[in-house]
């Protein structure tokens, strides 16, 4: 018998400072750990990139689905409610229709 070594997607995680912008292409939706993850390619990225599974920018990608074109900013991020917990960040994401 041979063995075949299993290849991941080439994929990196989207890692954006505040009023970041990313735009591109939803190629794939991951179910991991923390919940669903979209992964999207576009102009300018190297290669594709995982979203972050943070909450907030879940529940505003819940509705989108793999081929739309989206465009995702961390606006701003919010103390923690409960000390030494990490900050919320918090999204726009827009589809283009």
């Amino acid at each position: 018998m041979e063995w075949k070594k299993v290849e991941g997607t080439n994929v990196d995680f989207w890692k954006p400072n505040i009023s970041e912008v990313i735009a591109g292409k939803v190629i794939e939706i991951r179910e991991g750990t923390y919940g669903k993850q979209h992964v999207i390619e576009g102009e300018g990225l190297e290669k594709p990139l995982m979203l972050p599974s943070h909450k907030q920018l879940q529940g505003l990608l819940s509705s989108i689905n793999v081929g739309a074109v989206i465009k995702v900013q961390l606006v701003r991020q919010e103390p923690p409610k409960v000390r030494g917990e990490n900050p919320l960040n918090i999204y726009e994401v827009h589809v283009q229709e």
